[in-house]
């Protein structure tokens, strides 16, 4: 699950928040 969580900040760092 620590990998989602990375996955998470990468993709708000993007410019889209995945919950």
């Amino acid at each position: 699950m620590a990998r989602k969580y990375i996955l998470t900040s990468e993709s708000v760092t993007e410019g889209h928040p995945d919950k």
